[in-house]
């Protein structure tokens, strides 16, 4: 199954938004070793530098960029990156009758 994986690349301190492709198995996300391949399609040689927040740096120390994967999209189904905080918030919103 494609899963198409959405990133941030900063570099110079300007972000840009970009995609690549990853292929998995259904209903799994992609590992870290599969993302680094991918990014290595790219001509981006990264080691991951954070693996909860899915964040990698490159390997090269003259390199001076940064990766933040964003969204995990495999068609209909899409599943981002958790995070715990914002996770939290959300609930927050959220009506604790389901009858509401």
């Amino acid at each position: 199954m494609e899963c198409i994986v959405h990133f941030e690349l900063v570099r110079n301190g300007k972000p840009s938004s970009l995609r690549g492709l990853v292929d998995v198995d259904k209903g799994s996300k992609p590992s870290i070793a599969q993302l680094v391949e991918m990014f290595r399609a790219m001509d981006l040689n990264v080691s991951i530098d954070n693996e909860d927040k899915y964040t990698f740096k490159p390997v090269s120390p003259s390199e001076r960029y940064s990766i933040r994967v964003t969204k995990f999209d495999m068609g209909q189904e899409t599943d981002a990156p958790q995070d715990p905080h914002l996770r939290s918030i959300i609930s927050n919103f959220m009506p604790k009758d389901p009858q509401l």
